[in-house]
């Protein structure tokens, strides 16, 4: 069973994934229309009292503002998240009311114009792991859980009696029976009607999964789809191109341009100044503010921190979307499901400002 690092273990970054918490405890507060931003900075306040991370940052989503898609996956599907009404103005005014309270306690926000809070964290796990850092994701979404490693501990605050408090590898397999490495593709397989992920009708998450296991990754499941009988077969070479782009969709971008600083995520430097007032405003108990200067980074974290460079994510991604795609232009059944996507040389290069590369395999 993976547990927790230690309360104040000194190689431990804590990433929060701030529009989930806002979200949940919105939807939790029947009406209220502060309980989000309580909710949402108690839990916070709670996670630091009780395991003091070294490290700490918050990702948020961050749309495009520029009149274009608002993120590379809308621009990628336009259909994507579609179906989903908008978001109320009270929610948004929350997160908005969070996000300052957050700041005030000089906890850095990660976030990057056309990218997700999901794939701020993927890219903030990255560069912690880079840094030699060990990190705990703070989320209940289940896409987070393709982050689960030796490094990466996924903590739930919103745990139900099938998903547990803490995720790591080994509860991924227990769920999924797959391991991190293919959860990616057991979503892009089954789908998500909510998140507008076709995935490949008639396949659910067992069956993705039985499907997968023998051949190791979506690409070479669908290089093998002749080979598969039945109903289950048919579909997926009937919708091999509907896979290669839910597959695309479910991936998390660990190239994602973020700020990164890892003095910025030490704690400490709350601005005291201000954030008592913004506490109260919404009934928030504000006698445990204290200031106090941020701890310095040790200089071995700085060094490995300095070295990184993002060029082998973007490859490793860019790779394995080519191997996707190459599938379904290789493919006999290449002109199905036109409709849902258009695979080509330029669906597939990056803009200049803001690359897409691949799916991991």
């Amino acid at each position: 069973m993976t547990a927790l690092p230690a309360p104040g273990a000194p190689d431990v970054a804590y990433l929060l994934d701030l529009p989930g918490l806002v979200h949940r405890y919105h939807h939790a507060a029947h009406g209220d229309v502060t309980a989000a931003v309580r909710g949402t900075i108690n839990c916070i306040r709670r996670h630091v009292s009780e395991q003091r991370p070294a490290y700490l940052a918050a990702a948020v989503e961050c749309p495009r503002q520029d009149g274009s898609s608002p993120t590379w996956r809308h621009e990628l599907y336009p259909a994507y998240k579609a179906a989903r009404p908008p978001k109320p103005p009270e929610l948004l005014e929350q997160a908005a009311r969070v996000r300052a309270i957050v700041e005030a306690m000089a906890i850095p926000v990660l976030e990057a114009p056309g990218f997700e809070a999901d794939d701020a964290i993927a890219a903030g796990c990255a560069r912690a792991v880079a840094a030699g850092l060990r990190v705990v994701v703070i989320a209940s979404d289940k896409d987070l859980q393709q982050l689960a490693s030796d490094r990466v501990t996924l903590w739930n605050p919103f745990p139900s009696s099938n998903i547990p408090v803490v995720v790591g590898p080994d509860e991924v397999r227990a769920r999924w029976k797959v391991g991190p490495e293919l959860l990616g593709d057991i979503l892009a397989l089954a789908g998500d009607p909510v998140d507008g992920i076709p995935g490949v009708p008639g396949i659910g998450p067992a069956k993705a999964a039985a499907l997968l296991r023998p051949h190791h990754r979506l690409a070479r499941l669908l290089r093998s789809a002749g080979c598969v009988p039945g109903k289950a077969g048919e579909n997926l070479r009937a919708h091999a191109r509907a896979a290669v782009l839910s597959r695309q969709l479910v991936t998390l971008r660990a190239d994602a341009p973020i700020r990164w600083s890892l003095p910025a995520m030490r704690l400490g430097g709350v601005d005291v100044t201000r954030l008592p007032a913004l506490l109260e405003r919404d009934g928030i108990d504000a006698s445990r503010v204290r200031g106090g200067p941020k701890s310095p980074v040790p200089a071995e974290a700085l060094e490995r921190d300095a070295a990184w460079s993002g060029e082998e994510v973007v490859a490793a991604l860019c790779a394995a979307e080519a191997e996707l795609l190459a599938v379904v232009e290789d493919s006999p059944h290449r002109t199905a499901n036109l409709g849902i996507i258009e695979v080509s040389a330029a669906a597939a290069s990056p803009p200049p400002s803001s690359p897409r590369p691949a799916a991991e395999p």
